[in-house]
């Protein structure tokens, strides 16, 4: 059915096709260098194409329409080589969805970011840092940097004002502690840090009323967690466990509502809340 409607676009539209994800499809409009302008979606598996990978990233500077990009698979690009990659790499302003899965790129320029993305996935990617100062993406709900290793600084995200979920779980090299900006969003409801090994701190000086799940397991040199979890907070789910932490967040014998609270029991813990039975 969805083959059907496409091909009747393509009729209507004069021969130009404006969702492209066969990628054999793909390859063939690239290598005729047909017009691309009108393209809004677009889904290609990178291990599977049989044109220089080049191409499609220089040509979305030609889609000034696309809303939906997905590239899938290893692009295998020698960046050094190819430094016009990060000088001419520009996406149009219209996307609300960018799946880059294994993105090569080890910093993507701040001024390519579109603000009417509602959400971005990176997975497994180079990306050591995204962005260097704070981008205004007031639809972001949704940013997903699972498995980015190489993950150094995490981006601020203070203009994101309704992100309800972030995941920087696997990100190995994300040292210090993750931005404030994140527990302070207005509608954040998930942070996922789970098994960011270098992480040392979680702290800061307020927490949104909106959190409702923070995951933590397996950062095994976090010594410090000082989230302010206030009594308000409702249904809120805390994963401490296979940390450094050598005393429970005192904070949480005062919630009013705590769904699930996980935490190390071994010989480093040291403390206890009192009436922490009850």
């Amino acid at each position: 059915m969805c083959w059907k409607i496409i091909h009747k676009e393509y009729s209507k539209n004069g021969g130009q096709q404006i969702r492209l994800w066969n990628t054999e499809e793909v390859c063939n409009i690239f290598q005729d260098e047909r017009d691309v302008h009108g393209v809004e979606s677009m889904i290609v598996d990178m291990n599977e194409i049989t044109i220089d990978p080049r191409i499609i990233i220089i040509a979305l500077r030609k889609m000034p329409k696309l809303r939906l990009l997905a590239l899938r698979g290893n692009i295998n690009i020698d960046l050094e080589r190819n430094r016009v990659l990060l000088e001419d790499f520009q996406l149009s302003n219209e996307l609300r969805y960018i799946e880059w899965n294994k993105c090569p790129l080890n910093f993507v320029p701040s001024i390519c970011w579109p603000q009417k993305l509602v959400q971005l996935s990176m997975q497994g990617s180079n990306i050591e840092e995204l962005w260097d100062t704070a981008q205004n993406l007031p639809n972001l709900k949704i940013i997903d940097l699972y498995g980015c290793k190489g993950l150094i600084k995490c981006p601020n995200l203070a203009g994101a004002t309704n992100l309800k979920e972030i995941s920087l779980w696997g990100c190995e090299s994300l040292q210090d502690n993750v931005d404030p900006s994140i527990f302070s969003l207005p509608k954040i409801e998930e942070v996922y840090v789970s098994c960011c090994t270098s992480l040392k701190r979680l702290c800061r000086d307020y927490c949104s009323l909106s959190l409702r799940r923070l995951w933590a397991t397996g950062c095994s040199n976090l010594e410090e967690f000082s989230i302010p979890i206030m009594r308000d907070h409702s249904k809120i789910n805390l994963h401490l466990s296979l940390t450094a932490l050598n005393e429970v967040p005192s904070t949480i014998m005062h919630l009013k509502n705590l769904q699930c609270f996980a935490f190390n029991i071994s010989y480093s813990l040291q403390k206890l809340p009192l009436n922490l039975a009850r």
